[in-house]
């Protein structure tokens, strides 16, 4: 038994067997209610997929305009610190010998434990090492680690730090611990000195 199926025919399988539905059967306006609905969902397709194309395109466009806004920001803070260094390099020398040489910071112990005496405090100094200023700064600081341990009346202990402040010495304090010691306390300072 042969088959003849024209063209215009569509076959459905379902699992309860074959039915066939003649398209040239149907009415008109049912044709053009399934035209009209498969092209619509096509249409649909389409217009979702340019939706969410358009939105992906835009926030790209978002970003990108951040970014060169910020660059911008970031080019503009550049030129304005390069023209304040240009402006301020004639003072660098005389900046740079405010602060110590390094020859000059082998005095250091001396000048702390000096000072420490004057405020009826005893002190001693250590220094643990430093790290070398970097190749390409005109004024280049280059850090001493040192440690500081002092013993005295609080009052001597903190006048002995404010005359550290005001001292030619430019120091960081990175920790400090103090413990009452009777009849006196006992201050342990780590920091940073620094020289040109």
């Amino acid at each position: 038994m042969t088959w003849s199926i024209p063209l215009f025919e569509l076959f459905i399988l379902r699992y309860t067997g074959d039915i066939v539905i003649q398209l040239h059967r149907l009415k008109p306006p049912t044709l053009f209610l399934i035209g009209s609905g498969i092209v619509a969902c096509l249409l649909a397709g389409v217009l979702f997929y340019l939706y969410t194309d358009v939105n992906r395109r835009s926030q790209s466009i978002i970003s990108l305009r951040g970014d060169m806004r910020s660059r911008l920001i970031a080019i503009n803070s550049l030129s304005v610190i390069r023209d304040e260094y240009e402006a301020l390099k004639p003072y660098l020398p005389q900046v740079d010998r405010l602060l110590p040489s390094q020859d000059e910071l082998l005095n250091f112990p001396k000048n702390v434990s000096d000072i420490a005496r004057t405020h009826r405090v005893e002190a001693s100094v250590n220094f643990r090492g430093g790290a070398p200023a970097a190749a390409t700064s005109t004024l280049s600081l280059r850090p001493i680690d040192f440690s500081l341990v002092a013993q005295g009346p609080l009052e001597g202990l903190f006048a002995t730090l404010n005359d550290l402040e005001k001292s030619v010495y430019l120091i960081k304090f990175t920790s400090a611990d103090l413990m009452r010691q009777e009849p006196h306390f006992r201050l342990t300072l780590s920091g940073q000195v620094f020289s040109r």
